[in-house]
């Protein structure tokens, strides 16, 4: 498995963000997929008890990822000024 600055995984999946690509793993590390959608993505979150994961850009973007579909479901702009990677989390409301 690569190097990444970012690394998260669920009971399912492992996910590495290394500012390019976010890649998706299962637990054996097969690799299983790479998204290129969104420059500078440095952190992510799951969202608690489900497979869907944001990974936030430093260019004030999230991109939302379907984890059992494999495939990128919104792009959403959240700042035009850019963005530090924390400060973020799913939360009940």
């Amino acid at each position: 498995m690569k190097k990444f600055w970012g690394f998260y995984e669920n009971e399912s999946y492992k996910i590495g963000c290394n500012g390019g690509t976010v890649y998706v793993y299962d637990k054996n590390d097969n690799e299983l997929a790479k998204f290129k959608d969104i420059a500078y993505g440095y952190n992510a979150a799951l969202k608690p008890g489900s497979n869907v994961i944001v990974v936030k850009s430093t260019e004030g973007k999230l991109a939302v990822y379907d984890l059992e579909k494999l495939e990128l479901v919104k792009k959403i702009r959240i700042t035009r000024i850019g963005a530090q990677d924390q400060g973020y989390a799913f939360s009940p409301d």
